[in-house]
């Protein structure tokens, strides 16, 4: 018999919103998210307002919503070095000078 505990120690609210929102294919309603997680949505929602507060300190993420879809982005300060290390920059410079 395995100690389930161990293989999969519970999680907070937050952390299980986070980790649905880091491999959602897009932004997603917090009814999905209280489907998923067997919560009200009204607890989705506050463990989302605790989320956002979390990453507004000094992390790299940010929760972005949009017509009532909620989705995890990088922070905007963090752009310029996200572009650098997915080469869009040089990605859109080739595409500008590919049409005159």
């Amino acid at each position: 018999m395995t100690d389930q505990s161990f293989e999969n120690p519970p999680l907070g609210l937050e952390a299980c919103l986070e980790a649905l929102l880091f491999v959602s294919t897009g932004p997603v309603t917090v009814n999905q998210l209280a489907e998923a997680l067997e919560r009200r949505p009204q607890e989705v929602e506050e463990g989302l307002r605790n989320l956002d507060a979390e990453f507004e300190q000094a992390r790299g993420l940010r929760l972005q919503w949009h017509a009532g879809k909620v989705q995890l982005t990088t922070a905007p300060q963090a752009s310029g070095l996200v572009e650098r290390f997915l080469g869009l920059e040089a990605t859109a410079r080739l595409s500008r000078a590919a049409h005159p």
